[in-house]
């Protein structure tokens, strides 16, 4: 990650940064680490995380922000070359793989995460059994094998905790959006 960062700063408008698609997780953890890292790299938005990492295969683009889920069986190949993840801590699916803040980015935090959400409104004794369920399946070992297998980590939590990563990330990624000047089209 360092020699990208000397790489770019170097080189600015030189290296392509695909994407799955414009304003995708993958494009403005990228709008963030150019921020970070004071690097002037190309965002190239595809449609979908195929064909981008199809090009990126191909060398047709340098770097790509892009979930391990997606990403995990080409790293493992050998096809490309992980360089660091982008969450809080490392995967357990690549331990020896450090973060981006653990190799010169501090601060740099840009995980991304799934949840399940209802209708406004749903009675509190339905949603507090909705969330029961979804945790008891979340640790279950077949989930966590499963998750285990596809590089990704199953978390669970309660209603609010889950409110209150949705209102921090909204505030955190809206500062990004809007400092990148990012229009979804």
């Amino acid at each position: 990650m360092p020699e990208l960062i000397a790489y770019a700063k170097a080189n600015p408008g030189k290296l392509l940064n695909a994407s799955s698609s414009n304003g995708s997780p993958g494009h403005v953890g990228g709008e963030l680490f150019k921020f970070m890292t004071g690097t002037d790299i190309v965002h190239v938005p595809y449609k979908g995380g195929a064909p981008a990492i199809n090009d990126l295969m191909a060398g047709r683009v340098q770097m790509m922000f892009e979930s391990l889920n997606s990403i995990a069986s080409f790293a493992r190949s050998g096809a490309v070359r992980a360089l660091a993840v982008s969450g809080d801590h490392r995967s357990p699916a690549f331990p020896d793989l450090p973060t981006v803040a653990e190799t010169g980015v501090p601060g740099y935090s840009a995980p991304t995460w799934a949840g399940v959400i209802a209708p406004a409104g749903v009675p509190r004794p339905i949603v507090d059994r909705l969330n029961a369920a979804i945790n008891r399946a979340l640790g279950s070992p077949a989930m966590r094998q499963f998750y285990a297998t596809i590089g990704d980590e199953p978390a669970g939590g309660t209603p609010e905790e889950f409110a209150a990563l949705i209102a921090a990330d909204s505030r955190k990624w809206g500062e990004v959006i809007k400092r990148a000047r990012i229009r979804l089209e």
